[in-house]
């Protein structure tokens, strides 16, 4: 349980962050990007699975660059369901995805 508490905390920072930056999408505040964050973390449970098998033809045919674009889908998603989130675009929440995994990433390492 601890573990999910500090990822979802990290993801939450790490799309506030991403927001504050670049103008890749719309975020408000923190306790938005918490609910993104927690939002996500069931898509990527339930939904996420389902989407990449049915995405894995087209991932083969690319490279592997589909998958990206399922990630990005489950960001669109998630902003759907917090009104203070706005996702500008497939591509937008697609770049969006690649830099809030890659500053997760990093602020993972610099927790443990």
């Amino acid at each position: 349980m601890e573990g999910f508490v500090i990822n979802t905390l990290v993801m939450a920072l790490s799309i506030l962050i991403v927001g504050k930056l670049t103008r890749l999408y719309e975020l408000n505040n923190f306790l938005s990007a918490l609910w993104v964050a927690l939002i996500m973390a069931v898509l990527n449970f339930f939904l996420a699975p389902i989407l990449h098998i049915l995405a894995f033809p087209i991932t083969i045919i690319t490279l592997g660059v589909a998958a990206l674009f399922v990630n990005g889908l489950i960001l669109i998603i998630a902003g759907s369901f917090v009104s203070s989130f706005r996702t500008k675009g497939c591509l937008n929440s697609t770049l969006g995805w690649i830099l809030i995994s890659l500053l997760s990433i990093v602020l993972r390492k610099l927790l443990t």
